[in-house]
Formats: structure tokens, C-alpha cells, sequence
């Protein structure tokens, strides 16, 4: 209202008048930034006044540099852009530039820094902005722990909201600036990139601060990152001309730094595509002094560039690609790999046919050795499967692609080759990868005609010999490509193959699968040759074990009951039957008798393995049965952190915990067994322990019904400190994690804090610690706009004992930061 009376220009005179009047303040550090945040935005009419009202407060000392630095960044972009409106202030401009450059940074009385001034204490908590360009103030008048504070006030900025960076915007400028450590200086520039990306109007002022920063520092590190800054700056349009002004005077200075441009260039497109013709021009141009790294940093461009836009630019990017492949024969090979990633994308994108891209790129592969692009090239024919077209050779293709392949696995010793063309071929369809699958795991090359075109599937056996005879070196690959088929026949199983009638028993073994069936020649070599106890039979009861989209069919799993007395193959036993207790009964009862043995003599090895299947055993096995299991499994790990410090057994037991509770498809009585299981192990605890906060983050997934009791005082017979501060850290970490309505949860708490001598401030702390988390929800500020915790402390004060004014100023500065948070 008052502004509304008054002329700004009337008003600054006023406040000229006063501050002459005042020998020394202890609050000019905190005026002068509210100051040099009007300069910013200040209109020329008013600018004069503003700028003596700012030098008369600077001459009178006891200026801190970083806020100097503060104001001296909102100077910078009237000395840059000077126009004839502010003829009339330049000269103050600079004056004020000046001293700000020259004042030496006197030392404050601390105690007369830090005297609490009751109404200036009172003032400042009604505004939020004010109470907090106050606070971060005092923290830079501390000299001998400065860095350390800008530090904590910076990484506490990385995850705060939009508005918390908003107000810090300032001081971050004015930080930058200043002559700090290399961590503190790359932190501000992060922070001043994000905030850049949300509110792109600063974008002019940020980029007159790079560019001021990089002429008066030497640091090659902060120099490096200052100018792929720059690009980002071209968000705003007015930017571009100073840009491009300075990146060709950068690629001009050496063919390193040319090369280094042409990447900015690209940073600079990201802004905007309609840059494109700057960043062409460089890939257009070849730079024999630095070749080697021009043409990978080109490669790089050109892979991004096909897979963000392929199709802007298509047939060129093409053509440049294609350029690359043709000329880089080097050893390392990476153009060559990049150049494969973007031809990928483009054939994905439509732009490049993938039958003319396989009849250019085949031949040069014929010869090609280089691991790394052999690796990119697979990468590449993984997409022809979904890249069908009518073409007449599209069918002829695919044939010498598998084939292509199939050689790679045979006849390359480099483990990542052979990886990469194995997982190439499951992309491949069971039909296409057989017609060329490896003559020496074939069984009927004596049967089979050469002249017909008849398309034999690979029956099961071929695969148990690919596992028996391939290469020993390419052992894990070939157990992972075996699952992977796997997975596939699994998956395409019907109804039909899991249906059984009431009264028949389940069969011995998978004669009712098909002759091509894995999984039927897996089971059926374990059982026949389960006695070798060689790595073969490991890695067949390794696969049947994974987790696959289905349960396995049905099967006598008897067998299991001998094999599970073999070391090796104790674990895959346990793992198998697991996830086969909610189909078949035999599983089932292998895996009762199991936990009831593993509850009477528990092991590390028995309890992981089972631990790891909780969620598959949680909807078969009673609770009769899981619950003592649970217990001896809890208690087991407790005593594994007691006695040796080791935290595997307790960490899986949290891990599954929480998948179980977090799964609706997992039976409630079960769920319920293992959560009272929790709640019981918690309250043993103390609260300040890591073995407390891990199984916090399991507890919270609880549903109320199960923690009420632990976390509500209207269920205890009296109210404990131990109790109530248990209850408020459980409380403070589910509205943490709550989406609807997370302050609710204290709700309770405050009505009874009163009732709990000395624990207030720590109901605050954790109030806050909730907030910060939950910023962004709106039902956080209509909960404190009501004023209901305001209230309930008021109540808490008027119940204590003694209320202290360290208490008093812990509250009001509290009050005031939830504010800041918004």
C-alpha cells in the first residue's frame, strides 16, 4: 500500500536520507542484496538513485566479499549492454564497480553480528525471502568455515525445489564469481545451468557471468566446463550473436579446439535445430591435424544426430557415416563403432533400407577383425527381425545373417564377439536360426538332403549339444543363450501343457512336449546323467532354475529329494521347487520338508536361496510352516550382525521383505506373518542404528492395521520417550514416502507432543525433514496455511515446564524455513 502512495523515486531518496543517517548496521550485507536484486530489474529512471543508494551503503565497510561479488554481477550486464538511456548512470556504473573491486573485507564483531535484535527478529520471520537472504548472510560472515558452509548451502540446493533455487539464484551468482575451491565453483555453475533450464530469462545474465568468469580464471578444469556451458546459453535467442562470435573465435585458435568446437556446435543445436547449418559446416570440413580425434568426436555428432532427428537430415547423415566407415580402418575402431550406432538408428528410423544397408556393409565384414565394431555391427542385425519388407532379398538376407552369426560364435575367440553374436540370434526366430544351426551339434547330418528346402526345427538334443560341445572359453554365453530360448518356449506354452486332472498323478518326466522342446532334453539328461556331477548337468539345472514368465509344466519333482544332497546342485534343487510350489504338489512338499529342516539347523547358503524365492513360496507354503521359518531366518541374521558384523543375510531378508509387501499379488496371511515378524524385530532396536533405517524402509510398507500399535500413543499404557520418538521417526519416514496427505501422520504426534518434556524440537526436525522430501505437494502448505501446527505448538509451549528462548528462536527460524521450502 505504502508503494502504491509513493513514487519509487520518492522512496529511494527516503531510504538514501536514513542510511546516511546510520553509522554502521549489522544487516548492510543483507540490504545490499536485496538491492543488487532490484539493479537486475530495475527501469533506467529509477537506476541512478538505486546505484547511489547501493555506493553510499558499500563506502560505509564491513562489505562482505561474496556479497559485493552479489551486486557486482548485476552490474556486469549494464557495462555489457550499454545503451544511450543509460548515458546518465554509466559513470556511477562504474564507480560503483570500482569500489566494490577495492573495499577491503573488514571482520565483523561477531558478537555484535550475531545480537538477536528482538524486532528485527520479529521482521524478518514475516517475510520469507527476507528471513532467508538474513540467514545465508550470517553464514558467510563465519570466515573460518566459509568454504565448508558454501558447500552444505550448495549441495543442499542440487535437490531442492525450483523456489528455494530461485532465492539462492543471487548468492550463487555472486559465489561464482569469487576466487572459491574448484568443487564449489563447478557447483554453482551446475545449479546456474539448472536453473537456466527452468526460467531461461536469466539465461543473458548467466552467460555474461561465464564469459566473465572464464577471462579471470586459469583453473584448465573450470575453464573446460565453462565453455560447454556456453552452447546452453543459446536458449535464449538474444544470446546467439555473443555465442557464435565466440565459438568461431575458439575453433579458429588450434585444430584441438577446432574439433572441441565442433561439439559445442552441437550443443548449441540441441538448443535449436535451426543452427544445424553452423555445426554443418564443420562436419563438412576434415582436420588432418587432429584427425584422430575430429573424426570420432564427428562420429559421436552423427550418432546423436540420427538418433534424436533422423529424419531432418537422413540421406546426409548418411552419406557422412558411410565416409567414415569407408576411410577409419584404425585399431581402436570407435568412429567405426559410433558410425554403426547411427546407421542403426537410421535404419530404425525409416531413413535407410535395411536390405541395401546389409548389401553395402557385408562385404568390408568379410575381413573385418576390429572387436569393438564387430560388437556394433551385431548390434545392428539385432534390428533386421523387426525391420521386415517385401524386398525379394529381405528372405535371402536373413539367411546369410544367421549364418553370419553362426560363424562369429564358432570362429572368434574374443569373449565379447561371441556374447554379442549370441544375443544377436535370439532376436532371430526358431526357424530362422536352425536352418543354419551349427553342423557339429546336428544329429541328422547323415539324414538330411542338401537339394530340399524343408525346415528343420532344432530339436532339443542339438541344444544340449551346443552345451556339451561348444567351445569350454564361451561356457556362460552359451548357458545364457540356452535360457534365453528357454524363456521363449515358456512363454509360448498354452493351457493345455499345464492342465492336469484332479487324480492323476504328475508325470515323470515331459514325454508330452514337443521334440524341439529345451526344456524336455534339459530335465531329461538330469535325470539320466545327474551322477557325473559335471559342469554340464550345473548348467541344465541352472537354467530350468531361473525365473521364467511362466512356472515350468507339471513334473514329478521327486527326484530332487536325491539331488539336493549334492553340494553343486543344492541350490538349484532349493530354486526349482520354489518356484514350482503353486502348480505342483511334489515341489511343495520337497520345499516343506526343506524349511522345516533349514528351521531346526540354519545355514547362510540354505536361508539366502530361499530368502531369494519368498515371493513364489508366500502364496503356497502355510503359515504354519513359514512362520517358525521367518523367526529362526530373522534371528540368524541378527546374530550374524552381532557376532561377525556381516550384514548379506540381514540386507536379503529386508530386500524380498519389501517386494513382498510392496506385491498385491502375494496372500495377505502370509504378508501379515512376515510384517508382525517386523514390527516385533524393530522395537528392539534403537532408533539411531543402520540396522533401525534399513528395516524402517521395509516397515513403512506395512498397512496401518499392522504398525498402529507401535506408532500410535492412544494404544500405549503410557507414553515413553523411547516410545514417542520411536513413533515420530517411523511417522516422519511414511509421510516421506506418502503421496496423498503426508503431514497428516503427525497429526497425533502433536496433539501428545506437550505431554513429552524435551521433545519438541526433535518433533520439529523431523516435521521438516518431511517437508523437504514432500515440497512439492500442495496439501503440504494448505496443512500450515490453517495454522494447525502453529497452534499445537502454541498448546506445547503453554504445557511446558520452561520455555527457553533458545526454544522460542529454534521455532520462529523453523517457522520461516518451511516457508523457503515453497
Amino acid at each position: 500500500m505504502f508503494l502504491n502512495k509513493w513514487d519509487a523515486t520518492e522512496v529511494l531518496l527516503t531510504i538514501i536520507e536514513t542510511i546516511e543517517n546510520i553509522e554502521y548496521s549489522q544487516y548492510n550485507n543483507a540490504i545490499l542484496i536485496i538491492l543488487a536484486k532490484c539493479i537486475g530489474i530495475s527501469p533506467v529512471t529509477s537506476l541512478k538513485d538505486l546505484l547511489k543508494l547501493c555506493l553510499n551503503i558499500s563506502s560505509k565497510g564491513f562489505i562482505n566479499f561474496t556479497v559485493r561479488q552479489c551486486l557486482k554481477t548485476n552490474l556486469l550486464n549494464w557495462i555489457l549492454y550499454p545503451s544511450i538511456l543509460t548515458n546518465d548512470c554509466i559513470d556511477m556504473i562504474y564507480e560503483l564497480y570500482n569500489a566494490l573491486s577495492t573495499i577491503d573485507d573488514d571482520v565483523i564483531d561477531k558478537n555484535e553480528l550475531f545480537k538477536i535484535n528482538g524486532y528485527v527478529l520479529l521482521y524478518q520471520n514475516t517475510n520469507q525471502q527476507l528471513h532467508f537472504i538474513i540467514e545465508i548472510c550470517k553464514l558467510f560472515e563465519d570466515k573460518e568455515n566459509i568454504e565448508a558452509n558454501i558447500l552444505h548451502i550448495l549441495k543442499y540446493a542440487e535437490n531442492s525445489s525450483l523456489l528455494f533455487l530461485k532465492y539462492l539464484y543471487i548468492f550463487i551468482t555472486g559465489i561464482f564469481l569469487c576466487d572459491y575451491n574448484e568443487d564449489i565453483v563447478l557447483k554453482c555453475l551446475s545449479l546456474l545451468l539448472k536453473y537456466v533450464s527452468v526460467n531461461a530469462e536469466v539465461a543473458t545474465n548467466v552467460l555474461t557471468l561465464i564469459l566473465y568468469k572464464l577471462a579471470n580464471t586459469r583453473d584448465s578444469k573450470i575453464h573446460f566446463e565453462l565453455l560447454k556451458a556456453i552452447p546452453k546459453m543459446g536458449i535464449m535467442k538474444e544470446n546467439v550473436q555473443i555465442i557464435l562470435s565466440t565459438l568461431h573465435v575458439l575453433a579458429s585458435s588450434s585444430p584441438k579446439m577446432k574439433t572441441f568446437t565442433m561439439y559445442l556446435f552441437y550443443e548449441l543445436w540441441s538448443c535449436d535445430t535451426k543452427y544445424y547449418p553452423y555445426l554443418q559446416k564443420l562436419l563438412l570440413e576434415d582436420n588432418p591435424s587432429d584427425k584422430a580425434n575430429s573424426v570420432v568426436t564427428k562420429a559421436h555428432i552423427l550418432k546423436e544426430l540420427c538418433k534424436r532427428k533422423p529424419e531432418l537430415y537422413g540421406s546426409e547423415l548418411a552419406a557422412h557415416l558411410s565416409k567414415i566407415l569407408n576411410t577409419c580402418k584404425n585399431d581402436d575402431g570407435i568412429a567405426s563403432s559410433l558410425a554403426l550406432e547411427g546407421l542403426r538408428y537410421l535404419c530404425t528410423g525409416g531413413v535407410i533400407d535395411i536390405v541395401t544397408a546389409w548389401e553395402t556393409l557385408a562385404p568390408s565384414f568379410e575381413t573385418e577383425n576390429r572387436e569393438n565394431v564387430i560388437q556394433s555391427f551385431c548390434k545392428l542385425l539385432s534390428e533386421v527381425p523387426d525391420l521386415h519388407t517385401e524386398a525379394a532379398k529381405y528372405d535371402e538376407m536373413i539367411s546369410d545373417i544367421v549364418n553370419k552369426l553362426w560363424n562369429y560364435t564358432l570362429n572368434y575367440s574374443n569373449i565379447e564377439v561371441v556374447s554379442a553374436a549370441y544375443d544377436t540370434l535370439t532376436y532371430f526366430s526358431h526357424e530362422q536360426i536352425s536352418r543354419y544351426f551349427p553342423e557339429v551339434y546336428r544329429d541328422d547330418v547323415a539324414d538330411r538332403d542338401p537339394s530340399t528346402e524343408v525346415i528343420v526345427l532344432a530339436s532339443g538334443e542339438w541344444w544340449l549339444s551346443l552345451l556339451k560341445n561348444g567351445n569350454y572359453a564361451h561356457f556362460e554365453c552359451i548357458t545364457k543363450f540356452i535360457s534365453e530360448w528357454v524363456r521363449k518356449e515358456i512363454s509360448e506354452y498354452g493351457k493345455g501343457v499345464y492342465f492336469m486332472s484332479e487324480n492323476r498323478a504328475e508325470p515323470r518326466d515331459y514325454y508330452y512336449l514337443q521334440v524341439y522342446s529345451i526344456v524336455k532334453a534339459l530335465l531329461k539328461h538330469i535325470k539320466l546323467k545327474y551322477k557325473n556331477e559335471s559342469e554340464i548337468e550345473i548348467a541344465c539345472l541352472n537354467i530350468l532354475s531361473r525365473e521364467y514368465s511362466k512356472s515350468l509344466p507339471p513334473c514329478d519333482w521327486n527326484f530332487l529329494h536325491e539331488l539336493v544332497h549334492i553340494p553343486q546342485y543344492r541350490k538349484y534343487c532349493i530354486l526349482i521347487a520354489s518356484r514350482q510350489v503353486i502348480l505342483s504338489g511334489t515341489a511343495r512338499r520337497f520345499i516343506e520338508n526343506l524349511l522345516t529342516a533349514i528351521t531346526e539347523k540354519p545355514n547362510v547358503e540354505d536361508i539366502l536361496t530361499i530368502i531369494s524365492t519368498l515371493k513364489f513360496l508366500c502364496n503356497s507354503i502355510q503359515p504354519v510352516i513359514m512362520k517358525p521359518f521367518a523367526e529362526v531366518a530373522m534371528n540368524f541374521a541378527l546374530d550374524k550382525l552381532r557376532e561377525d558384523n556381516d550384514s548379506e543375510v540381514y540386507d536379503e531378508i529386508i530386500s524380498h521383505f519389501k517386494g513382498i509387501f510392496c506385491d498385491k499379488d502375494i496372500h495377505d496371511v502370509n504378508k501379515g506373518v512376515l510384517g508382525k515378524l517386523v514390527i516385533e524385530t524393530i522395537q528392539d532396536m534403537s532408533i539411531s542404528s543402520e540396522n533401525f533405517r534399513k528395516l524402517l524402509d521395509c516397515l513403512i510398507l506395512l498397512p496401518f492395521k499392522y504398525m498402529k500399535e507401535l506408532i500410535s500413543p492412544k494404544c500405549w499404557p503410557e507414553i515413553t520417550q523411547y516410545n514417542f520418538r520411536r513413533a515420530v521417526v517411523i511417522r516422519c519416514a511414511i509421510a516421506r514416502n506418502c503421496v496423498d496427505l503426508p503431514m497428516v501422520w503427525f497429526n497425533e504426534i502433536i496433539d501428545v507432543c506437550g505431554d513429552v518434556k524435551g521433545d519438541q524440537l526433535f518433533v520439529l526436525q523431523h516435521i521438516l525433514y518431511a517437508i523437504e522430501k514432500c515440497k512439492d505437494n500442495i496439501s503440504i502448505s494448505n496443512w500450515i496455511e490453517i495454522s494447525y501446527l502453529y497452534y499445537s505448538i502454541y498448546y506445547m509451549q503453554l504445557k511446558s515446564v520452561r520455555i527457553t528462548s533458545q526454544y522460542q528462536i529454534g521455532f520462529s527460524n523453523f517457522w520461516a524455513k518451511h516457508k523457503c521450502i515453497w
